[in-house]
């Protein structure tokens, strides 16, 4: 009997660890699916490689609007008006980054957001350990065929 209660245990256990990790990871969502371009808006595929801290996802807001959210080594796609936007990612966690993006016509664009972090000191304030961190992000336009490139390095493909 008291083998059965440890095997029941030993399953509840493994169960809820997992269920921890399925609700821990960063997910890619879509607030509504992107449209061919056209009717004055641009499709833009954000491709999120190595862009830190790489557990969370990052939300991407477009001109004060959660348009999107996408996990590390992923992308997303979202339409975005033609003109001047506001792209504002946001990490948990993580240095927020921001910047303008022109959207001269609609049309396919693709952008990567990347990134690193780098431990630059460490040091005792106030009983407590605090560590130095410089963050590096960046946002840049790429074609089609680097688009395809990195993201078939997730073992995924563009649609």
């Amino acid at each position: 009997m008291k083998n059965s209660k440890r095997g029941t245990l030993a399953r509840i256990a493994v169960a809820a660890c997992a269920l921890a990790t399925i609700v821990g990871c960063a997910t890619t969502q879509v607030v509504q699916p992107a449209q061919p371009p056209g009717d004055g808006k641009a499709r833009v595929y954000f491709i999120r490689e190595k862009y830190p801290p790489y557990v969370h996802e990052a939300r991407l807001v477009i001109n004060g609007t959660l348009a999107a959210t996408v996990a590390n080594n992923d992308f997303v796609v979202v339409n975005v008006p033609v003109g001047p936007a506001s792209v504002d990612v946001k990490v948990t966690d993580g240095k927020p980054f921001s910047y303008d993006m022109p959207v001269n016509a609609a049309e396919d664009i693709y952008v990567v957001l990347t990134g690193s972090v780098r431990k630059t000191g460490q040091g005792i304030q106030y009983n407590k350990i605090v560590i130095d961190l410089q963050w590096s992000l960046a946002a840049y336009r790429i074609d089609r065929a680097e688009a395809e490139s990195i993201v078939k390095g997730f073992g995924k493909h563009l649609p």
